[in-house]
Parts: structure tokens; sequence; C-alpha cells
């Protein structure tokens, strides 16, 4: 998704006028699983 939609984007007012929105469900008792997809996120994507 992050091929089709591009990098961050802000304006001059600093709003967002291009963005990738991620949603992640984190699983009781597997906060662990969602670090290391945020690290991932972080890292690569953003």
């Amino acid at each position: 998704m992050h091929r089709k939609v591009g990098d961050f984007v802000l304006d001059a007012s600093k709003l967002a006028v291009r963005e990738l929105l991620v949603r992640y469900l984190v699983m009781p008792g597997r906060l662990g699983d969602a670090l290391a997809w945020l690290r991932f996120l972080a890292e690569e994507v953003l």
C-alpha cells in the first residue's frame, strides 16, 4: 500500500495531505508481537 500512496506529506499549515493509515489489533498477552510490528513499520515504511 505504501508504494501506491507514497510518503507522508504535510502542507504549509502542517496538515496531512497524504498519509497511510495502519490498523493493528493488539491481542491480550501478545504485546511483544505488536512492538515488533511497530518497530518494523518505523524502520521500513516511515
